[in-house]
């Protein structure tokens, strides 16, 4: 759920405490592309009480858990936000707690859409579906294909997805007795034709995955079902002569071969058939044929409800599993579920991870696993995939409680789903629903959520409650609407019923408030362009509250726009200043550039390594993407781009995609643009004309540069950038789109020339900005006021060795480039060329091309032997230089002397040509790790580089 909703709930869960200190126990006892993989004592009974059971002695990882919050979800079930501490960083977890052998619970697999396996979807959308209360994200899949889980599915007793061919994976299983189990599953079935031949059953519901015995699809025979999709597998690249049979009634009515994929009939099923599979259908099959399939889950003497695959065993008989095998390494966001020993207690647990919460090594998630009662538990599909979805009381639907993986759900093709099934019961209690922090003068309705005996949503109408609060001289009620008046504490008391809650409230005023901030923290718009605002307050005691537009008031000259609310919209010129919001007496400052300005950025003569691919794969082939020196199709210098594409190997309903890649990896982008242009010599073919960038958190965004090209000969096109892009970015394609409509009217062949790409900065700004919130009068960098690296950064900016992006900005946390590195080196050391006595410094022999303004840098280091380059011969000046790489550059260019001994955490993460420099680096007190971490790998920033250098000219 979004930050602001979860907030909510987290803050008026201690008033929920008190309301259930009076309310009955709950509990009938009380207590990659192999896959989705992301580079993601024994216990009794345990129900959903305390979660350590005090007979149990377990290693604990990190500090012991510390409940957050916690709530009774449905009869037998309750979930939770807990925290811990390991190697000083707080990870947080959250756990639900199900009764599986409470008659009002059922645990069932959610999976697909409208009861399509393949049509994944989010695990919110699966759970609100089905009407679940509570919902996990289970089995491993592939992300490059349709989706299908490796794992098995089994929904009431019915195979949805049969259990994949993998060793040592294990499922959770719920038997018809109402126990919870985690058991290594198999599968068996035959192909029973009518003449009595048999041929083995591989498969129900499978795409190709990679089996650890035999293969998923080659000389196979699977078995595709209607909750597998709408249509059967049909054929797919790689595999030749698949023959398909559709069978309705247990009768053979078609027999398929090379044909597209066919429709699965509601009462039937088609069998899908390669190499000895599809000979053994066609000599033994005929149409009109009775046909036999069978298919079974083993071991069978289990008598399985429900059960959802899983991955490695973490938990067996209360103790963790040593070695976890197979293993997924590294701090990863993850999930999973573990059984009691009785089997009546069911947790569910989601890991948070990445940006908020440290996550956690699968080791630590088996002994985290430990600690709450597991008795056999099991790891689920983590990384971006982890999602724990609940019902929290009072709501009709379920909200995402962890904060999924760059703050995106991800569709899946299954989950474990809890479901209350108990029946409506009579009002049992209310709950308040409205923000616990306002700012004076704010107006605010507050809502209730009404819950019956059961834990199932009640609705109440909100005319029938009646509000009252104790210090009316703080705040008062007109209808439902809350006033705050003055700062200070109130309890909201809402009445329906006989039924009452209560809810405190802190009224935040002037004198409790630190500093103001302005989201964004600049503004770059183009012309007539539009932003939301956003204004938050952070308090002394460290509360962060966002201000409304009844809390403020703005300030801005004219030329540069105008505020209506809290949305800024640019004027019709380049403009520049920065808009002011007051409140209270307190102020905040945003510099705005309205406008852009061009600058000259890529020549297509310094490209290495540049190809051509396509869409669909069966033209990746078809096409050419190279550098040419070819007048008249170079606009300017010495090199253009050529790309030749040929879309007549696809089907023309289908989109059609020629990709011209400017390299190996994507080239970063200096600044923060808000578009791009280049020169292309048109071929007239109508074809749209587009580009692909991808920001700093990996997304990628598509850029239009011309709907059609209908020129012929040179001209200059341009676009946009969607706003509220992470920086830096970088340039992956030029590419241009044949689409389905109109296709005949387009040439399917043709050539198209690039050059010359130039990048739309922003309009610079000219004034001074001063932070007023902030002693630093002086400071220049407005984004370095607070940051740890801030004294260095500004020494050396003094000093000339280091420049910002701009005036006002030094974006000490974007990542460092090898070339930024080396001539940052040769700055700070005053480097020059008649230093090196090496005639041949400028005879570079790197294979990629070096930027101008690196160049001499570069040649320097070269000669003095500082840099070496990588054992193709490329220097690969845009790669980011990690921390690693960082050091061993250092130490060749200070020559440090001394032994140095390695003790950090990570050491067997440093890369052995590393391992000496850090060590001399660390001893020389030059490079320093934290939480006794080096971290090698990491890219190291512009803030860390500052500080390194600001130490290197020091000492």
């Amino acid at each position: 759920m979004n930050s602001l909703k979860r907030g909510l709930w987290l803050k008026w869960v201690l008033v929920f405490f008190m309301i259930f200190s009076l309310i009955q126990p709950v509990f009938a006892e009380e207590d990659h592309v192999t896959g989705e993989i992301d580079q993601s004592d024994e216990s009794e009974t345990h129900g959903g009480g305390d979660l350590i059971s005090p007979a149990v002695k377990v290693e604990i990882v990190g500090t012991p858990l510390e409940e957050v919050w916690s709530m009774p979800i449905g009869v037998g079930v309750k979930t939770g936000e807990y925290k811990k501490f390991i190697e000083n960083k707080l990870v947080k977890i959250f756990i639900t707690t199900v009764d599986v052998a409470n008659p009002y619970v059922k645990v069932a697999p959610l999976y697909g859409k409208n009861g399509r396996l393949i049509n994944k979807q989010t695990v919110e959308g699966m759970a609100n579906e089905k009407e679940a209360i509570a919902a996990l994200n289970a089995n491993f899949f592939r992300m490059d294909r349709l989706g299908a889980p490796f794992g098995v599915v089994i929904d009431e007793g019915k195979t949805i997805s049969s259990m994949g061919y993998l060793n040592k994976w294990y499922s959770l299983v719920v038997t018809k007795e109402q126990k919870a189990f985690i058991e290594q599953l198999a599968f068996s079935g035959e192909v029973v034709a009518a003449d009595g031949a048999v041929y083995p059953l591989r498969n129900i519901n499978k795409e190709e995955y990679n089996p650890t015995q035999g293969t998923s699809l080659r000389d196979q025979i699977n078995l595709y079902t209607p909750d597998w999709g709408e249509k059967s597998l049909g054929p797919i690249e790689g595999y030749d002569g698949v023959v398909e049979v559709v069978v309705r009634e247990d009768t053979v009515w078609e027999i398929r071969e090379n044909q597209p994929a066919a429709a699965i009939p509601a009462d039937g099923y088609v069998l899908w058939g390669h190499g000895a599979g599809a000979k053994f259908i066609k000599e033994h099959i005929r149409i009109g044929d009775s046909l036999i399939v069978n298919g079974r889950t083993l071991p069978e003497e289990l008598k399985i409800q429900s059960a959802v695959g899983g991955h490695t065993l973490l938990v067996n008989e209360g103790k963790p599993v040593e070695p976890i095998y197979p293993n997924l390494t590294g701090l990863h966001p993850r999930s999973a579920v573990g059984v009691s020993k009785d089997g009546s207690t069911l947790y569910l647990v989601a890991v948070e991870g990445v940006k908020y919460s440290r996550g956690m090594t699968l080791e630590e998630l088996a002994r985290l696993m430990v600690e709450i009662g597991a008795w056999k538990a099991v790891n689920f599909d983590g990384g971006g995939s982890t999602t724990m979805a609940v019902q929290l009381l009072g709501d009709e639907d379920v909200t995402v409680i962890n904060r999924p993986k760059n703050g995106i759900q991800r569709a899946v093709p299954d989950a474990i789903g809890i479901f209350n099934i108990a029946p409506k019961g009579e009002m049992q209690g209310i709950m308040i629903k409205g923000p616990s922090n306002l700012l004076v003068g704010s107006s605010v309705s507050y809502g209730i959520k009404g819950y019956d005996t059961n834990y199932k949503p009640y609705p109440v109408d909100s005319r029938d409650v009646r509000w009252t609060v104790d210090h009316e001289e703080i705040g008062r009620f007109a209808e439902d609407q809350f006033i705050s008046l003055t700062s200070g504490d109130v309890i909201i008391n809402a009445q329906i019923d006989g039924i009452e809650a209560e809810y405190p409230v802190h009224i935040i005023g002037a004198e409790e408030i630190e500093k103001i901030n302005i989201e964004p923290e600049r503004i770059d718009l183009l012309p007539g362009e539009s932003m939301d605002l956003s204004v938050k307050v952070t308090t002394k005691e460290g509360i962060t509250i966002s201000a409304s537009e009844e809390n403020v008031s703005w300030t801005l000259p004219e030329e540069l726009g105008t505020i209506e609310g809290m949305t800024f919209t640019a004027g019709p010129e380049k403009a520049e200043g920065i808009i002011q919001v007051s409140l209270d007496g307190k102020t905040a400052q945003v510099p705005v550039h309205v406008g852009v300005q061009e600058e000259p950025w890529l020549s297509m003569d310094d490209l290495s390594g540049i190809y051509h691919t396509a869409y669909p794969a069966t033209i990746a082939t078809n096409g050419i993407f190279q550098q040419v020196e070819e007048p008249p199709f170079i606009y300017s210098s010495k090199k253009s781009t050529r790309l030749t594409y040929n879309f007549s190997n696809a089907p023309s309903s289908e989109v059609r995609i020629a990709y011209g890649r400017l390299g190996k990896e994507p080239i970063l982008m200096p600044g923060r643009p808000l578009g791009l242009g280049l020169w292309v010599y048109g071929d007239n073919s109508k074809h749209w004309l587009r580009a692909e960038i991808i920001d700093a958190e990996g997304k990628l965004r598509y850029i239009d540069l011309a709907k059609e090209v209908n020129w012929n000969g040179w001209k200059y096109v341009s676009g946009s950038f969607p706003r509220g892009l992470i920086y830096p970015l970088k340039l992956r394609s030029l590419y241009l789109v044949n689409l389905p409509e109109g296709t005949e009217q387009r040439p399917l062949k043709g050539t198209v020339y690039f050059d010359e790409i130039s990048l739309y900065q922003p309009f610079e700004l000219k004034k001074e900005i001063k932070e007023s919130n902030s002693a630093e009068g002086d400071v220049t960098f407005q984004d370095v006021i607070n940051h740890w690296a801030k004294k260095e950064i500004l020494s050396l900016a003094s000093r000339g060795i280091v420049k910002g992006m701009d005036e006002f900005r030094f974006e000490p946390d974007q990542p460092l480039t090898r070339a930024q590195f080396v001539v940052l080196l040769s700055r700070a050391l005053q480097w020059k060329k008649e230093d090196t006595n090496d005639k041949n410094s400028q005879n570079l022999k790197f294979t990629d091309p070096i930027p101008v303004w690196a160049m001499e840098s570069v040649q320097i280091a070269t000669a003095k032997g500082i840099i070496t380059g990588y054992q193709d011969q490329t220097f690969r000046p845009n790669q980011l230089v990690t921390r690693a790489e960082m050091a061993a550059i250092l130490a060749r260019t200070l020559n440090v002397r001394g032994e140095g001994q390695l003790s950090y955490k990570d050491n067997g993460d440093i890369p052995s040509f590393a391992k000496e420099p850090v060590a001399k680096m660390s001893q020389a007190g030059l490079l320093k790790g934290a939480n006794g971490y080096f971290y090698p790998k990491r890219g190291a920033t512009r803030g860390e580089a500052a500080v390194v250098i600001y130490r290197v000219l020091t000492s």
